[in-house]
């Protein structure tokens, strides 16, 4: 996704890794006339996919500093969740809800769609024209200084979207799983 405010044009990217608990977010400052702070505010629920968060007193707002990010749980009875950045960077501690997020999709679906998620705060750090920072989110701790690196490899995994082709490759792939010495095709959607 490319995102243009004024004169600041930026690129998200996100991937998940392949056999892990982990969400890896690039984001690129493609162009800018000036400095530019990024701020990132993780949002969290912590919930089951088939349910929406709501605003509650049960939340645990204390963080540990770890490697380039912190240390979380949003209950008690969950496992931690780390947040780091592949660069260094300022983090402020400011708990909040944030009320009523709507996902048109769902409404869409006549699903239920507004939830309430919390933030446990953000990081904030200077960012330069053609610079990426990579963030991270899993349930074990990486070494910050590899997250690159990592999301390199894990991207070049990937068939890129660019042609029909292509397309239909990634497609095709879904359906496809290997288990030691066997390859197999799934007869239902994944």
């Amino acid at each position: 996704m490319v995102f243009r405010v004024g004169g600041v044009v930026f690129r998200k990217e996100v991937l998940l890794v392949e056999e892990k608990e982990q969400v890896l977010v690039r984001y690129t400052l493609e162009d800018c006339q000036a400095p530019v702070t990024l701020k990132l505010h993780p949002f969290m629920a912590f919930r089951n996919i088939h349910a929406l968060s709501k605003a509650n007193l049960d939340v645990v707002s204390k963080f540990e500093d770890i490697d380039n990010g912190i240390k979380t749980r949003m209950y008690n009875a969950y496992p931690f969740l780390n947040m780091q950045l592949s660069k260094k960077h300022d983090y402020y501690s400011a708990p909040n809800w944030f009320y009523n997020i709507e996902y048109t999709k769902d409404k869409e679906r006549g699903y239920d769609y507004m939830e309430d998620l919390y933030v446990h705060g953000f990081m904030e750090f200077p960012m330069k024209k053609g610079e990426s920072v990579v963030f991270s989110a899993s349930l074990s701790q990486a070494k910050s200084s590899s997250l690159k690196a990592i999301f390199n490899k894990e991207l070049k995994k990937r068939v890129p979207r660019n042609s029909y082709e292509n397309c239909l490759e990634n497609s095709a792939r879904q359906f496809m799983v290997s288990n030691k010495k066997r390859t197999e095709v799934v007869g239902g959607y994944p």
